[in-house]
């Protein structure tokens, strides 16, 4: 092989010229060569980097605790926040005139809605005043994150359902589909959760945290659950890449072989009627296809 070659691969791989010659020269030497740098080396183009640099940094400022916030930036996330709840307040009771903080606005509105009334009556109209203020900020918040949560939850709902017949149960129309995807829902929620992040439905795993591909982007659910289906031997239209027509999802466990489904869910501890049920029912099925 030219030298130039044997150096640029040399340097490629992290390899010494003389590892590299000999790998060229042995039949498979490249194969087991390039494994071994594909295990100890992570490998990423310029746009995967670049957003592997971005989801870095999101997960670093979402794992900041308050004791890593720099006191300058905390001062001036408050003031901001201050701002727009004096904006809001300020709007609601139609004051214009000048204040010097929160505080100050407030009993400047308390004096501003001052009647000729007794002061037992005006101290408590003042009270209640602010109490009215306090629950309207409050209220406003609660509806918001109220309306959120529903439409998130039904833009979930939306997209599960979607990508459930997006990845293509194999399944008779009717009763026998019905069944299947009742099933993969089932055995899916108890693994996994679904969220919002950015406008996009994301997958967490068992251990809480999003499911993610080598660039912390947050995998498809689409992906998730057709990886999903296929481990716990449900049928889908496009055969398994891993054998043909999806044979290797046919191979026999020889702990279910010879056996009904009552037994091994006996032998199992399973109690009928139970996601475990469900579970163990697909992973039987995955050995004993009908």
């Amino acid at each position: 092989m030219d030298e130039k070659n044997v150096k640029a691969l040399s340097s490629l791989l992290g390899a010494d010229e003389a590892t590299v010659k000999t790998a060229v020269e042995e039949d498979g030497g490249l194969v087991t060569l390039a494994k071994d740098f594909k295990e100890k080396n992570q490998v990423f183009n310029l746009e995967q980097f670049a957003k592997l640099k971005e989801n870095f940094r999101k997960e670093v400022l979402n794992t900041l605790s308050e004791d890593d916030i720099p006191k300058e930036f905390k001062a001036k996330a408050v003031g901001w926040k201050l701002e727009a709840l004096e904006k809001e307040i300020k709007e609601e009771y139609g004051f214009d005139g000048d204040h010097k903080n929160l505080k100050d606005l407030v009993n400047n509105i308390v004096e501003q809605a001052k009647t000729t009334k007794d002061d037992d009556t005006v101290l408590k109209e003042n009270q209640q005043l602010k109490d009215q203020i306090k629950l309207i900020a409050q209220e406003k918040a609660d509806a918001v994150k109220a309306a959120k949560d529903n439409f998130d939850k039904q833009l979930i709902t939306h997209d599960f359902n979607d990508a459930i017949d997006r990845i293509g149960l194999n399944y008779e129309e009717g009763e026998a589909l019905k069944k299947q995807k009742e099933l993969l829902k089932m055995s899916f929620n108890g693994t996994f959760k679904l969220s919002r992040k950015d406008d996009n439905t994301i997958v967490i795993g068992e251990d809480g945290k999003v499911v993610s591909d080598m660039t912390l982007d947050p995998l498809k659910l689409d992906t998730v659950l057709s990886d999903f289906a296929k481990t716990y031997g449900f049928q889908l239209k496009e055969p398994d890449s891993g054998g043909q027509g999806g044979g290797s999802s046919k191979q026999k466990n020889t702990e279910i072989v010879g056996k009904t489904y009552e037994e091994y869910r006996e032998s199992k501890g399973v109690k009928k009627h139970t996601a475990e049920d469900d579970a163990l029912y697909a992973e039987y099925r995955k050995a004993n296809p009908q």
